[in-house]
């Protein structure tokens, strides 16, 4: 019917929107997963890969008699070195020895590619002590596959043959056995302190990151799908109340209801029908487009055309179940009523509506059993389980402003708080609705930076240094902070590594740091216990996250082992370490090691420029990691959220057409008795009002409760800027007031023409 026109074009825009977002989010978890089955057949295909932090005898002896016995082993060095881009020294980690790369070219991390725009084809200058390499890349490495876990805080580069001159007892050996279950049951005897790994473990753990992400943007596919639903019963009762005029004198001139509905039956599918080709259609370019920002090429396979389908028919299902269900209310349609202007709401059709409302929790457990994830069918649940607690707490909300003292004393108030509590459940729609908008888009666009600038902020308040360095030209180096006006404080330390002998303790590897009174001016913060330079000379002092992991306390004895010796030492002070180099144990200097290292605590890093043949860890690299991890991580959810932003303002329009006709009667009414347009207009403002004040608190609260999460998580102070969120918010409020305000304007003057009917 022409009068439908525009509801129509509205539904089927919504509906195209949504299924857009759910028929995204399959293609993406198929071709992340595609991107792991790549990454793991370029990498060696060895059975057990063991990571090695410290020298030992007793595993080397092992090795060799393994290789003596014919077991291949390939050996994986790995060492600090810097890489020279725009004039700037960058430190990474250089790996050399993997033998499926070509010699004199290098395979990089994404996010040193990303970070300097370097692209395949590039040449790149190596630099570390007398090592000064150009190679080209071949390849860029999404997936940090058998790297380890410093190395991608840094970046790192792959190469077969160019030999780090760093003097490194750090390194990977990869074992092809054919039991490496045994193997590493085995050596793990030998050496518990290595990390060692299968290829299913390496396999396990890529996957586990994907379906941490995957999950992720599952949440909002699902929060999508449960908008394309509501957008489907809102929109079918819409049309069947702009066109319930017609649908009388239909019957009054004797056409028979189920030929009606059957009329409408052959409109609303091509409504639905023509979107949700056209979402298959659009889906696969927007697939791509996500995946080409994240570096990944992507070709629909048969695996991503049977989701599609799968997904399709499924949705195409639950589709025709609303339709029927919103054209049921036909048969109940009141006449008479619909001849007296009034609501064509009545009981039957109000139980119709929150008969679907009940379908949707079944139906959206079935759509997490198709998305084949345990993480994204529990975060389905988790999301249902949130919803309805949401509903109940605003029902209750409702329950209380309705009894409310002051609705007695203001006429607009009783008029409002009336009006809202009796169509309380399309207001919590609406209040749901923009709730998730909000909250989707303050993880999208706020979420990586606050972590960022949370851990950047725990660093500097923690950690008495910013920069890390290490040369052999300890001097030169000394000479040149003494002299540099930036530099505010710096300590030397000599060091040598030992092996924590102790059972209990999974990363054996400790650094034992030495540090004389007169070269200790950057200061660690002691929080408990006491300082390094006094109480017991052998005493030393322990990083608080190490204290915390291990169960160790003031007065503890670690036993160490130090070049076959061994050793004692006793607690007697907790440090503070920020998270980072946790591992360090501090003692007071006794002149037993020649390895330094020196911490500089630094106003800029212009002091860089004068150092020569030093390596230089920044200790900003973290907080710059998290937003990185942050930043590909919520790439993806930020597009679709986008999209889910459009397709949400649609279904808010349908809400208010909605609201519109049961307010109908009651807004003529105030109109024809001369309480004026006025009053209207303002109970207009005061319902949106609620709806953003109720939805800007909500989202507030459970962005808070994300990160404090996450501060738990990553044991930080969250730095949050309540303005900065406000503003943003406030941006999408005003956009969700303007189109409503549009809305209902159209909607008034609509039917300021049918007064006379009245």
């Amino acid at each position: 019917m022409k009068s439908n026109t525009i509801l129509l074009l509205l539904l089927s825009v919504s509906i195209m929107i949504t299924m857009t977002i759910s028929l995204v989010i399959p293609q993406l978890e198929a071709a992340k997963q595609k991107e792991i089955d790549y990454a793991m057949s370029k990498c060696t295909d060895s059975s057990l890969m063991i990571t090695q932090s410290y020298p030992s005898e007793k595993f080397y002896t092992e090795l060799f008699e393994l290789q003596k016995k014919g077991l291949k082993i390939d050996q994986i060095n790995y060492a600090p070195i810097y890489m020279n881009i725009n004039n700037n020294k960058n430190m990474l980690y250089l790996f050399s020895g993997y033998e499926y790369i070509k010699k004199d070219t290098a395979v990089i991390s994404k996010n040193l590619a990303d970070d300097f725009n370097i692209k395949v084809g590039d040449k790149i200058k190596l630099d570390s002590v007398n090592l000064n390499e150009k190679v080209t890349v071949s390849a860029i490495e999404n997936l940090p596959v058998d790297i380890t876990d410093t190395a991608q805080i840094t970046g790192y580069i792959k190469t077969n043959n160019i030999i780090p001159t760093y003097n490194s007892d750090m390194n990977i050996y990869l074992l092809d056995c054919r039991n490496p279950i045994q193997m590493k049951d085995s050596l793990k005897k030998i050496e518990p302190g290595y990390s060692y790994k299968t290829y299913d473990e390496r396999y396990r753990d890529l996957f586990q990151h994907l379906d941490i992400q995957i999950a992720a943007l599952n949440l909002i596919g699902i929060v999508g799908y449960l908008l394309a639903i509501a957008v489907c019963l809102t929109g079918l009762m819409m049309i069947v109340v702009k066109s319930k005029t017609d649908i009388v004198n239909m019957i009054l001139i004797g056409i028979d209801r189920k030929t009606i509905i059957k009329s409408f039956k052959k409109e609303i599918n091509i409504t639905i029908l023509i979107p949700l080709i056209l979402s298959i259609l659009f889906s696969i370019p927007i697939t791509n487009l996500i995946l080409k920002s994240e570096r990944l090429v992507y070709k629909i396979g048969e695996q991503e055309l049977i989701l599609l389908v799968l997904f399709s028919l499924f949705s195409l299902m639950v589709f025709m179940l609303y339709r029927n269900l919103s054209l049921s209310s036909i048969k109940s349609l009141d006449c008479i009523e619909v001849q007296k202007k009034n609501s064509i709401f009545n009981k039957k059709t109000k139980k119709k509506i929150k008969l679907g409302v009940v379908f949707i929790p079944f139906i959206m457990i079935a759509y997490t059993m198709l998305l084949l994830s345990g993480t994204s069918i529990m975060l389905c649940l988790m999301m249902l389980v949130f919803i309805i607690l949401l509903t109940i707490t605003l029902y209750f909300l409702f329950f209380i402003l309705a009894k409310l003292p002051i609705r007695k004393f203001n006429r607009i108030a009783l008029y409002v708080m009336n009006n809202i509590y009796s169509n309380k459940i399309f207001y919590i729609m609406s209040i749901l609705n923009l709730t998730l908008l909000l909250l989707f888009s303050m993880i999208g666009f706020h979420l990586s930076a606050i972590l960022q600038e949370s851990a950047d902020l725990n660093l500097k308040t923690k950690l008495p240094y910013n920069l890390m360095m290490k040369s052999d030209t300890l001097d030169h180096v000394v000479q040149v902070l003494k002299k540099s006006k930036d530099v505010k404080s710096f300590t030397i330390m000599n060091y040598d590594d030992v092996v924590n002998t102790d059972e209990r303790i999974k990363d054996k590897k400790i650094r034992l740091n030495e540090i004389k009174r007169n070269e200790y001016y950057a200061k660690f913060q002691v929080i408990d216990g006491e300082n390094l330079f006094e109480g017991d000379k052998n005493g030393v002092l322990i990083a608080r996250d190490y204290a915390d992991a291990y169960k160790y306390s003031i007065g503890d004895k670690i036993y160490v082992n130090s070049a076959g010796k061994e050793e004692v030492y006793k607690i007697k002070g907790i440090y503070e370490s920020g998270g980072i180099n946790s591992n360090w144990m501090l003692k007071e200097s006794e002149n037993h090691f020649t390895k330094s290292i020196i911490l500089v605590n630094s106003k800029n890093k212009s002091v860089l420029n004068k150092l020569k043949d030093t390596f230089v860890a920044d200790a900003d690299s973290i907080g710059h990691y998290i937003q990185y991890q942050m930043e590909y991580f919520l790439n993806s959810f930020k597009l679709i959220c986008l999209i889910f932003a459009l397709g949400s303002l649609v279904f808010n329009i349908n809400l208010m057409y909605l609201l519109k006709d049961l307010d109908k009667k009651d807004d003529s009414i105030i109109r024809i008795v001369g309480l004026g347009k006025d009053l209207l207009v303002f109970k207009e403002i005061i319902k949106v009002v609620f709806i953003a004040i109720i939805s800007i608190i909500i989202s507030l609260m459970i962005f808070v409760g994300i990160l404090m999460a996450f501060r738990m998580m990553f044991s930080i102070k969250i730095l949050l800027n309540i303005k900065d969120l406000l503003v943003s918010n406030l941006m999408i409020i005003s956009l969700f007031v303007i189109v409503t305000m549009l809305t209902n304007k159209r909607i008034s003057r609509n039917d300021l023409l049918n007064m006379k009917d009245i």
